[in-house]
């Protein structure tokens, strides 16, 4: 957790402390930030050191593997170190390719490396009415700094643009996820080839992989701090472990600085809590309450309110109009065919979307033997809901062209998978160890 959750933490600290350099108009150097780093380094190490009996995963899980389990785990484990290895290898040879950083995160990180200042990035309007001004533009010139920013830490570090070094923190990402992944499995109490294996599954996903070799999406990003953050959120309901539940804010807190999306994705886990802490009965009513109130406003011409922080908010049958993502124009589109091609026939998922229906229907007819488990509610909530709005999105907005074109529609499902993955693996091992204690013992087993 150290290694997984303290690198994101730590490259996301340095898009803060850059981004604090440019508000202050100071250069964009690494010698304050690394002499901060340093300082807390020491200090944490100090700490650990005074406090080195009482860390707060001592107990270690226990494993009773067979020795042929551990020759299978061990393959596994080549097989993603040598998969690892060559997209290590595809990053330092690959020059800059994905269309997104050509247009809007390497942009912003070149012409910060090469100024080794924050320039303002404004609306092409703005940029052309005002030629005397050090402005530079793009189309999507208002997005989230911080993956731009983590791009131009290591160039900075080079001392000039160099896209090898700009694309290096993508692959700190993926072995952060991976670690990541492994370590909270074990904490939830698979066993390693368990763990193990549901680590293969997501990372040998080819989407995954493309976004790893072609370094320079932001979607990365946001599928490991997603992700992450939802193991923290599902540690911490199981639990109740403080540490996990700090780790869970900040990371979930962290998603709509990495792309607009990741407000969405946030939000999600407000109904997931509530879910977890009321029963099924009072969730449900609450459910049909705020579903018949949402009708009687929509009956009604819709919602238009001010809010004093996010801004106008207007939904009608028509358009939805919210803050930071403008105006989309709703309407039913036929692009159920394009939804089921990309995620059950082409191979950008494998077989995952088929394990994942399995696994919301298993849970779904269980919940109410597991209604007194905070994580099982608040996990089958949250991606019910998830999976609720990428169908809306691609059936009843505009955004049904990214689905028709195959653009963004596999994108916004690498948002999820991390986190998807691991609520399917709680969901199979709390299964699997229901169905181990509801066995019939043996009379020597019950008299051991």
């Amino acid at each position: 957790m150290v290694l997984s959750y303290g690198y994101v933490l730590g490259m996301l600290a340095v898009a803060h402390g850059l981004g604090m350099q440019g508000i202050f108009g100071l250069p964009l150097d690494t010698q304050p930030i690394l002499a901060l780093s340093v300082s807390l380094l020491m200090a944490a190490m100090i700490i650990i050191w005074r406090n080195r009996a009482s860390r707060p995963y001592q107990k270690k899980v226990p494993s009773d593997m067979q020795p042929r389990q551990w020759l299978f785990f061990g393959l596994i484990l080549s097989w993603l170190a040598i998969r690892l290895i060559d997209l290590t290898l595809e990053i330092w040879w690959q020059p800059l390719f994905p269309w997104d950083a050509w247009t809007t995160w390497a942009v912003r990180s070149r012409v910060w490396t090469e100024l080794r200042d924050l320039a303002h990035f404004v609306s092409p309007p703005v940029w052309l009415n005002n030629p005397d001004q050090a402005f530079y533009t793009i189309d999507a010139w208002n997005y989230p700094t911080a993956v731009s920013l983590i791009a131009t830490w290591p160039a900075l570090a080079y001392g000039s643009w160099n896209e090898t070094a700009a694309n290096i923190p993508w692959l700190g990402a993926a072995l952060a996820l991976a670690v990541g992944f492994y370590t909270q499995s074990r904490l939830w109490g698979a066993s390693p080839l368990t763990a193990i294996i549901f680590l293969w599954l997501l990372m040998s996903l080819p989407i995954l992989n493309t976004h790893i070799a072609l370094a320079g999406y932001a979607d990365l990003w946001l599928a490991t701090v997603l992700g992450l953050g939802f193991m923290s959120f599902m540690q911490w309901l199981k639990s109740g472990n403080r540490l996990q539940a700090l780790l869970a804010l900040v990371f979930i807190l962290a998603c709509p600085g990495i792309k607009r999306e990741g407000l969405i994705w946030a939000m999600i886990f407000l109904p997931a809590t509530l879910a977890a802490k009321l029963g099924i009965r009072s969730l449900l009513g609450l459910a049909i309450f705020g579903l018949a109130m949402g009708i009687a406003l929509w009956v009604q011409g819709g919602i238009d309110i001010d809010t004093p922080l996010l801004g106008h908010i207007h939904i009608d049958p028509e358009i939805i109009q919210l803050p930071l993502f403008g105006e989309v124009k709703l309407g039913n589109h036929s692009s159920w065919d394009h939804i089921v091609r990309h995620y059950f026939l082409y191979s950008n998922w494998h077989l995952f979307p088929y394990l994942l229906l399995v696994s919301v229907v298993a849970a779904s007819i269980v919940i109410w033997q597991r209604r007194r488990l905070e994580w099982f509610k608040a996990g089958l909530t949250w991606t019910w809901i998830n999976l609720l709005c990428l169908y809306l999105l691609f059936t009843y907005t505009e955004a049904y062209l990214w689905a028709i074109q195959g653009t963004s529609i596999n994108r916004l499902m690498l948002h999820l998978i991390p986190a998807l993955i691991f609520w399917t693996m709680s969901i199979w091992h709390e299964l699997a160890l229901s169905d181990k204690v509801l066995q019939p013992k043996r009379p020597d087993q019950v008299c051991q």
